[in-house]
């Protein structure tokens, strides 16, 4: 759930002033006992039980009962001759002594002898306070806003504090832990999503409560449980889950690239939907399991642990090869109800209801907003020489395609719209504009649909693009540079979890001599290649030599397992020999480490990525004259720093 505190707000000033908490700037230990103060007022007591209901209803018709936020008025009290009465706290003007204060119906009811007025001394502790109220007391008060920014999963509630509250942040823990009473656990971000890990994660600190991440987690209407520290959970996406989940239709056919643990994918499932739920993260893979166990879908839901590439890649053909499947809903009936049918004293149910999984894929969700654009590339050819299987051969179409992405939050919507527009073309090699929409001037087959979702920061919004993928991408012919003899992709399932793709040919030379001065090109020969154009291969993805050699090794154990005998035919021998003397990385935790370095510059192609990881250069100036594409896509400096963190990692190997 999302916390009702779901932004930051001015600090709160609807209590008159005697009612707030007391003030201590100073304090950075919470000290509960400190937070009491006595408020003096009048109150009117009721001598006649039966008269409370009428004079209340009078006294707040002429505004004299006092209205503070969660005070109840009516209190119990002593009468002059020791007997337990109620009584009325009225509002903080009205004086018991000064009748001049008193209002014509305070004055009427005093007359009848319905009721007396007398002095109420009101104490307020710790309890009564709100968090933002408790927490203004406390911070400066230059600070012109309170730290209300948190999510809630499970039992978990998870801050991200700026700079300037950090030094409260014990305090601000302490007290959101006691307002809270679903909370056990309150932890602090404290690096971005992603910073130490492929899988979205995000180092963190406890600050106050059990030291106990594993939640329970509902939405719509699912159960979810999980280990917080070891896998992706936002629960400010609920909505969008749902938005999305509510345009499949019951027996469509769903593919989940990076399903996490199934937000998407296990309500879609208990609507009759077909899905096929991938995600890279091996504990993420375990929870959707257990998930889909749990809330009784796995007639419907069926988990992957892929390369999402991969994933894609396979996917046409998998579904396309795979068995038929047909769900069979059968009615729940009583015994006793089915003694009365079986008997004909009641009619016949009808029957029940079946659900068949398509051979084709209707829907394909990317929902990795920091890099799913980048996997598009996984689409082209993904049903190469199938076209004859969909329209206008058939009554098939094309998937759609929803993807997540970042963009800049400008003050133009249509901008953002169109940078989206233009990243997915880069990727799948198409051009789609933001007029390729349903009732636009582009192409309206696309069917393009770009969804605001959420703002993420000031300068950042999450959205989501969905589009029909158009043919000329699904049925593109795999170019030479796709095929390749030595790695079949129906195999990866044996590779280790990475982004690792199979290797496409492309000219890797040996490196120059280390530290040999490097000539650079002539002018005209560096200006013509500062835009990287492959042509057919410009969105194929490629490998570092290293990457090459390591997925060739797993997939030659894979054919050798079990004692199965393998040749390797010569080229493949001169391969690995090659690949053994130039690979820069042999360990594969390093080779994993040197991927996700490289994959966090995602300013750079895949191509130009697995150039530097081949190469390994020095200095910026040599590899942007061997790279030169490089040239207008990242400083000197920053690269300067990416390469010198690969020297690190190639100086642990050695």
């Amino acid at each position: 759930m999302e916390s009702k505190y779901n932004e930051r707000k001015p600090i709160p000033r609807e209590l008159p002033e005697m009612f707030r908490p007391p003030i201590n700037r100073a304090m950075r230990t919470l000290d509960r006992s400190f937070f009491r103060r006595s408020v003096p007022l009048s109150a009117a007591r009721i001598f006649k039980a039966s008269d409370i209901s009428k004079i209340r209803k009078e006294l707040t018709k002429s505004n004299d009962v006092l209205s503070v936020p969660r005070l109840n008025a009516i209190r119990q009290v002593e009468g002059q001759d020791g007997s337990s009465l109620k009584a009325l706290l009225l509002r903080e003007d009205l004086k018991a002594d000064d009748k001049s204060t008193w209002s014509p119906t305070i004055k009427e009811l005093v007359e009848k002898g319905t009721v007396d007025l007398g002095p109420y001394d009101l104490t307020l502790d710790y309890d009564y306070w709100t968090y933002p109220e408790i927490i203004h007391s406390i911070l400066p008060e230059d600070m012109d806003e309170i730290p209300q920014g948190f999510t809630q999963v499970g039992h978990v509630l998870h801050l991200n504090l700026r700079a300037n509250y950090l030094p409260y942040k014990n305090l601000i823990a302490e007290i959101l832990l006691d307002k809270n009473p679903t909370i056990r656990t309150v932890i602090n971000k404290t690096e971005d999503v992603g910073s130490h890990s492929q899988f979205r994660t995000f180092p963190f600190e406890l600050l106050a409560g059990e030291n106990d991440l594993n939640v329970i987690q509902h939405e719509q209407d699912c159960e979810f449980r999980f280990d917080y520290a070891r896998v992706y959970w936002n629960s400010r996406l609920e909505t969008e889950h749902r938005r999305l989940v509510e345009k499949f239709r019951p027996s469509e056919m769903v593919c989940d690239v990076m399903a996490g643990v199934g937000p998407f994918a296990v309500p879609a499932g208990r609507k009759k939907i077909f899905v096929w739920a991938n995600d890279l993260n091996p504990h993420g893979y375990e929870v959707m399991q257990d998930a889909v166990q749990r809330n009784k879908v796995a007639d419907f839901v069926t988990p992957f642990n892929e390369d999402g590439r991969d994933f894609v890649r396979a996917s046409g053909r998998r579904l396309l090869e795979a068995e038929p499947v047909t769900v069979t809903m059968h009615h729940k009936i009583r015994r006793d109800k089915k003694r009365k049918i079986e008997a004909g004293e009641e009619e016949q149910l009808p029957p029940p209801p079946t659900y068949t999984r398509p051979s084709f894929v209707d829907h394909y969700v990317m929902n990795l907003p920091a890099d799913a654009i980048e996997f598009l590339d996984a689409f082209p050819g993904v049903y190469s020489g199938k076209d004859a299987l969909f329209a206008p051969h058939t009554e098939q179409k094309l998937p759609m395609v929803h993807v997540y992405c970042f963009s800049g939050n400008s003050d133009n919507e249509v901008d953002d719209h169109i940078d989206i527009c233009q990243r997915i073309s880069e990727r799948i090699g198409y051009k789609i504009t933001v007029d390729d929409c349903v009732g636009g001037s582009g192409d309206q087959e696309v069917e393009l649909a770009i969804h605001n979702v959420r703002l993420v920061s000031p300068k950042k919004q999450m959205f989501c693009a969905s589009f029909r993928l158009p043919r000329e991408v699904a049925f593109r012919k795999k170019s030479a540079s796709d095929k390749c003899s030595i790695i079949e992709i129906t195999i990866r399932t044996s590779l280790p979890v990475t982004h690792l793709s199979a290797p496409t040919p492309q000219d890797e030379r040996p490196t120059p001599a280390r530290h040999a001065p490097q000539a650079r090109p002539p002018q005209g020969e560096l200006e013509a290649a500062s835009t990287l154009k492959l042509g057919a291969d410009q969105n194929t993805h490629t490998l570092s030599l290293s990457e090459a050699r390591l997925v060739i090794h797993k997939v030659l154990e894979n054919k050798r397992r079990g004692g199965n005998k393998y040749e390797e035919p010569e080229n493949l021998t001169k391969t690995l020999d090659y690949l053994d003397v130039f690979a820069r990385f042999k360990d594969e935790e390093n080779i994993k480490a040197v991927e996700r370095l490289l994959n966090s510059h995602t300013e750079l192609e895949m191509f130009e990525r697995s150039q530097l990881g081949s190469l390994c250069c020095d200095n910026a100036e040599e590899a942007k004259s061997l790279i030169p594409s490089l040239q207008n896509k990242i400083s000197d400096g920053d690269l300067q720093e990416l390469l010198d963190e690969l020297t690190k990692l190639r100086n642990f190997t050695e």
